[in-house]
C-alpha cells in the first residue's frame, strides 16, 4: 500500500497515457494537434510555431526546454499562467520541431496544458482531462486513486497536472498499467488505449522513435534500450520507463516486466533483466 514518488516515470504512467488515451476518443489526428491551435497564446512566440502534441510528447519541440531546475516553476506558481510565461522566456532551440530529442520537464507541462485545453474545447469549460483518463482508462484497470500534483490555480481556473513529474502510484498501480501497456491498450476486450500509437511506444512497429545519445530512443514518453541478453548471449530491446533514483519499469518482449522501485541511484538494470529472463526468455 505504500507510495512512490517515482520522479519522471510519470512521463508515462500519467502523460503518454493520457495521450494515447485522447487519440482512442478522439482519433489519432490528436497527435498531429499543432500547439498553437489549442493554446493560442503560443502563436504569438516563434518557437511554437509548427510544434504538434506529438513533437512535445516525444520531446522534439525544437524549444528550449528546463529540467533539473524546473521544479520551482512547476509547482509554486499560484497560476499555469506564470509556468507557460516562464517557458515562454526559455526560447528557442535549433534544429527545427520533429528533428532533433532535446529531453525537458517543462515541455510535459506544456503537453498537459495543451490537452486541457483540448478536451475543453472538445467538451466543455472545466472537463478536466485527468478525471476522463480516471473515469476511463485507470478505475476499469483497478486503478482507483491515482494521486498526481497539479498547478494550485488560485485564481480559480481549472488545476493542471504537472505530467512530467508528482504522480505517487503504489507498486500495484503501476503493475496494472504496465500490464495496460503490455496488452496493447486494451482491457477485457475494450480498447482504452490507441492500439497503433501503444504498438509504437512499446516498440512492437518498424517506426523507429526519435534517436537519443546512449540510447536506441524515445518513443512516445517510453525510453528504448538495446539489451544483450544475460543467459543467451541474443540482443533484443526493451520498452523502459524511468525515474530519477532509479526507478524503473521495463516491458520485455517475452511480456515480462520488471519493475523497480528506489532512490539509491543504481542505474544498473542488467540485475532486473536478468530476473526477468529466469522468468521467460525473451529470445
Amino acid at each position: 500500500e505504500m507510495r512512490h514518488g517515482v520522479h519522471s516515470m510519470t512521463k508515462t504512467l500519467s502523460g503518454g497515457l493520457s495521450m494515447l488515451y485522447l487519440a482512442e476518443r478522439y482519433g489519432d489526428a490528436v497527435f498531429d494537434t499543432l500547439v498553437t491551435d489549442v493554446v493560442p497564446e503560443a502563436a504569438a512566440i516563434p518557437g511554437w510555431q509548427g510544434v504538434t502534441l506529438e513533437h512535445v510528447l516525444n520531446m522534439v519541440t525544437g524549444t528550449a526546454g528546463e529540467d533539473a531546475g524546473s521544479s520551482s516553476f512547476l509547482f509554486r506558481p499560484d497560476s499555469s499562467w506564470q509556468t507557460l510565461e516562464f517557458i515562454a522566456g526559455l526560447g528557442d532551440a535549433a534544429p527545427a520541431p520533429g528533428t532533433t530529442f532535446s529531453y525537458a520537464t517543462t515541455h510535459t507541462f506544456v503537453l498537459s496544458f495543451a490537452m486541457q485545453r483540448l478536451v475543453e474545447a472538445r467538451e466543455g469549460a472545466g472537463v478536466r482531462y485527468w478525471d476522463l483518463v480516471q473515469r476511463d482508462v485507470l478505475d476499469p484497470i483497478g486503478v482507483f486513486d491515482f494521486p498526481i500534483q497539479t498547478s494550485l490555480e488560485r485564481g480559480g481556473d481549472t488545476p493542471v497536472p504537472t505530467l512530467g513529474v508528482g504522480a505517487f502510484p503504489t507498486a500495484d498501480d503501476i503493475a496494472k498499467i504496465v500490464q495496460l501497456y503490455l496488452d496493447e491498450g486494451a482491457h477485457n476486450g475494450v480498447q482504452l488505449l490507441h492500439r497503433g500509437r501503444t504498438l509504437e511506444a512499446t516498440n512492437k512497429t518498424a517506426w523507429p522513435g526519435y534517436a537519443v545519445t546512449n540510447f536506441t530512443s524515445y518513443q512516445h514518453s517510453f525510453w528504448l534500450y538495446s539489451v544483450t541478453s544475460p543467459s543467451r548471449g541474443c540482443s533484443y530491446k526493451a520498452s523502459t520507463m524511468q525515474g530519477f533514483g532509479a526507478n524503473y519499469a521495463i516491458l520485455l518482449p517475452s511480456g515480462i516486466a520488471a519493475i523497480r522501485l528506489t532512490d539509491n541511484e543504481e542505474y544498473d538494470i542488467a540485475p532486473m533483466i536478468r530476473a526477468a529472463e529466469e522468468i521467460r526468455p525473451s529470445c
